[in-house]
């Protein structure tokens, strides 16, 4: 795992797979353009087991699922900063199956972290006590049976409103929503067409309305393949809205894509391509109309990064290695690395008009997304050899890469753009703060008249003597004390109110209370 990291408070977290809107878009600014003929510099290197699962960070903490085959799996959370390692839940499932470790990111919602491991495990884990709240198995409670999928559970917990919404997709049931506080079951779909997928639920709007898509794994492959759906459904009640069968998985892993007016591109890998779809809604019913397919663009493992009308996608499957490959909106495929670089099913984020991208194996890349052609800013060779498969994370400068045995923390802007970025949120509270001060001078002023001390005035009681306003309210520069005070002729050194400084008499510009002349 690697981490690019900047000095400064936190911006906004990654609380999920794929990040906060979980599409693959990070708003970080101020990303460095070039790095040393080195690489970014390394600034900290923590251990981590096997796995494919990506991070997630909130409030500067990094959560990791990670997995020992002989025992269960492991919630790991480390300091964002240093990577040192603060506590772990862990909970016994031994199991074992094809590419071992863990599947899935965490997701973070409020006080709660959710899990749910290879083996169907999902957990609500309380952040404040450390300890699990509520405890399911999407596979065996919904009647999955005693064989797992062929490699295991992928679910990466979605959070919709009260809701914590999975995929079991067994006989019993496709989707289903839990309460995600209490865990209580709020309701469950019918069981979907196919076979059991290694797709996530995933919202996307249609009309203006939020529909939950979920895709299953199809019988057979290529022209034989059948009974593969990608359905939409309702998400506050579970009822199916509509179905497409006009594309068929064998073995279905990247999340659906919006790509905006009720547009939706699935893509995958076994010789399945990609096809988009527009769904239209036609009174009570929905109308879905096949606008392309195309065999030369899918994905593998991750969803495709949309960028001005544009696809972005590692294309790298079984049958062909196309590396790098961007397509239109209308399904022309521009331009493709093939082996030059090749890109293997590694991650990919869009931020600051840059494509940030893992090749898989070894390389960090630093990308000008161009239809044109294949530009590279920059890249370093950061992680060991291996299948480095996992999402990525960007968060208050931190760039999070899970490798198949190390966490790294290397530097990715400059000090310059972390101060600038500090200075300014610096400079919002401190206008907060004037309002605030500026809103209780306003207030007490229009209350002082009347007796200067303890009563009331003709708008109300005024403050007590010894009531102090509140901090924001008496930010007043301190004034010279001793000989330098009385040289400079001051009448008082501070407001018997506020203990600020008057600055003239006899109202204190702070809290506007009036106060007799201070002896010399």
């Amino acid at each position: 795992m690697v981490a690019l990291s900047v000095t400064g408070t936190f911006a906004s977290d990654w609380p999920s797979i794929y990040g906060p809107k979980r599409d693959l878009t990070s708003d970080q600014k101020g990303l460095l353009r070039t790095w040393p003929a080195e690489g970014p510099k390394v600034l900290w290197t923590m251990p981590v087991g096997p796995g494919f699962g990506g991070p997630a960070v909130k409030d500067g903490q990094v959560y990791l699922l990670d997995r020992d085959e002989a025992v269960g799996d492991t919630l790991r959370v480390l300091d964002l900063a240093s990577g040192k390692e603060l506590w772990t839940f862990a909970y016994g499932a031994p199991g074992q199956f094809m590419f071992a470790g863990s599947r899935t990111t965490p997701t973070l919602d409020g006080d709660f972290v959710y899990t749910n491991g290879p083996m169907g495990d999902l957990h609500a884990i309380s952040i404040k006590t450390r300890k699990p709240v509520w405890h399911k198995n999407i596979w065996k409670d919904f009647g999955g049976g005693s064989e797992l999928p062929r490699w295991a559970i992928v679910q990466n917990p979605l959070i919709y409103g009260d809701l914590l919404i999975a995929a079991p997709q067994t006989s019993q049931a496709g989707v289903v929503a839990y309460d995600k506080l209490t865990g209580e079951l709020k309701w469950k779909s019918p069981a979907l067409s196919g076979l059991p997928g290694y797709v996530s639920p995933q919202i996307i709007k249609i009309g203006g309305e939020d529909h939950l898509i979920m895709i299953t794994a199809s019988v057979g492959r290529g022209r034989t393949a059948r009974d593969g759906t990608t359905a939409g459904l309702d998400p506050k009640t579970g009822k199916v809205l509509w179905q497409y069968q006009g594309w068929q998985c064998a073995i279905p892993v990247p999340q659906p894509v919006d790509a905006g007016q009720g547009r939706i591109l699935v893509t995958g890998g076994y010789g399945a391509g990609s096809a988009m779809f527009q769904v239209t809604k036609k009174g009570s019913s929905y109308d879905v109309k096949e606008l392309f397919k195309n065999l030369d663009f899918g994905a593998h493992t991750q969803p495709p990064v949309v960028y001005k009308d544009h696809f972005y996608s590692h294309f790298t499957v079984n049958e062909r290695s196309d590396g790098l490959a961007v397509m239109s909106l209308d399904g022309q495929v521009k331009w493709k690395t093939d082996q030059k670089p090749a890109f293997v099913r590694g991650g990919t984020i869009l931020a600051e008009d840059l494509l940030i991208a893992t090749d898989g194996n070894t390389k960090l890349y630093l990308i000008q997304p161009d239809p044109a052609s294949f530009k590279p800013i920059a890249s370093a060779e950061i992680l060991e050899p291996g299948d480095n498969w996992a999402p990525l994370a960007l968060t208050d400068g931190k760039l999070l890469v899970r490798g198949q045995k190390q966490l790294k923390c290397c530097r990715s802007r400059n000090r310059t753009s972390a101060r600038s970025e500090i200075s300014g949120r610096r400079q919002k509270i401190s206008g907060r703060r004037s309002k605030i001060s500026d809103r209780y001078s306003a207030d007490n002023a229009t209350r002082v008249s009347g007796p200067p001390w303890p009563g009331h005035g003709a708008a109300g009681p005024i403050v007590p003597p010894r009531s102090r306003p509140p901090a924001a309210a008496c930010r007043r520069p301190r004034r010279p004390d001793g000989w330098a005070r009385i040289r400079a002729g001051y009448r008082s050194s501070r407001c018997r109110h506020c203990r600020t400084s008057r600055g003239a008499w006899p109202r204190c510009r702070a809290c506007a209370l009036r106060a007799p002349p201070a002896r010399r």
